[in-house]
């Protein structure tokens, strides 16, 4: 027993750790941000101005965002068809759209896991380091996932347009906590932006 309260401890650190790393390097990011705003607005004024109200309107936009609740998606139509059910017995919440290019992610403890379904109950995601395609069953035995939520991120382009993004960083390996995660990867598909609200 004592082996597994042990890894349980170590696991449970790293968490801890990550989380302080992101943290840190979110500070740092913000500090560098306003030092450049700072010298901007000392040596170009007017182009500091207009940096100032585009970073205003970006923070409300962002506050707005926060502010509305996640979408716990269920079926609310008996003409919507449902994912075919998994393996064993857990089954997924749908959601009415099920269409593809939709962002979904599941709840862990502490953290989401964000991907972008593609059709035919698959995903793109980023997943043990790379960005792959997998079935939801795969994001299901990773996850031990009971309900799939859909986010209403921003979407910029046609359907065919993010997935045909999604794919082209197919094998990419350069996952990061803070700056490129499996969030990031869905909304930069959808918007062409990297933005997650999970770190």
């Amino acid at each position: 027993m004592g082996f597994f309260q042990n890894l349980k401890w170590l696991v449970e650190g790293i968490s801890d750790a990550n989380k302080e790393f992101a943290e840190g390097v979110k500070n740092d990011l913000k500090e560098f941000k306003n030092d450049m705003k700072d010298l901007t607005k000392q040596h170009y004024p007017k182009t500091g101005e207009v940096i100032e109200k585009i970073d205003r309107a970006a923070q409300t936009i962002g506050n707005a965002r926060r502010s509305l609740p996640s979408i716990p998606v269920t079926t609310q139509s008996p003409t919507t068809t449902p994912f075919p059910k998994l393996h064993n017995t857990r089954r997924h919440k749908e959601w009415t759209s099920k269409s593809r290019g939709d962002h979904i992610y599941v709840k862990r403890v502490g953290y989401e896991h964000h991907a972008l379904y593609i059709g035919d109950n698959r995903i793109i995601h980023y997943s043990n380091g790379s960005v792959r395609r997998d079935n939801l069953e795969a994001m299901d035995d990773k996850f031990n996932i009971s309900e799939l939520y859909m986010k209403d991120s921003p979407r910029l382009y046609n359907i065919e347009e993010v997935i045909m993004r999604a794919e082209s960083r197919l094998g990419e390996s350069d996952y990061n906590l803070a700056l490129n995660n499996c969030e990031h990867f869905v909304t930069w598909c959808r918007s062409g932006s990297r933005h997650s609200n999970s770190i």
